[in-house]
């Protein structure tokens, strides 16, 4: 994939903290100086565009002092409920997989697939 070698490309796409994909990657024959390239793009691009994409996505006005905030009266049931079942979701995906994993952080990757599949 865009002449990056297996392990690479993988990490280097794969959502997740900086450090431990470079981490991970570097144990399974990535090249780390581009897993750790890419997901500091990814991030410095995610930080420059998020506020732009929430203003025109909500038409919220966004403000510069860092004071806008969705108050506790404003978060419904639904809400509530898909966190819980994201949280609750990932955390039993990674329990059962605990014995299969024997890494330290087996509850990473399933609380990422979990957040994603409940994603609307």
């Amino acid at each position: 994939m865009a002449g990056f070698d297996q392990p690479t490309a993988f990490f280097a796409g794969m959502p997740g903290g900086l450090v431990e994909m470079v981490t991970l990657g570097a144990e399974r024959g990535g090249d780390e100086r581009m897993i750790s390239l890419i997901h500091a793009a990814r991030i410095f691009l995610v930080v420059l565009a998020l506020p732009f994409m929430i203003g025109v996505l909500t038409g919220q006005p966004l403000s510069r002092s860092g004071r806008s905030y969705v108050s506790v009266e404003e978060v419904n049931l639904q809400d509530l409920l898909w966190f819980s079942a994201a949280v609750l979701g990932g955390a039993a995906l990674g329990r059962s997989d605990q014995h299969r994993l024997d890494k330290d952080g087996p509850f990473f990757f399933r609380f990422t697939a979990g957040g994603s599949v409940l994603r609307r």
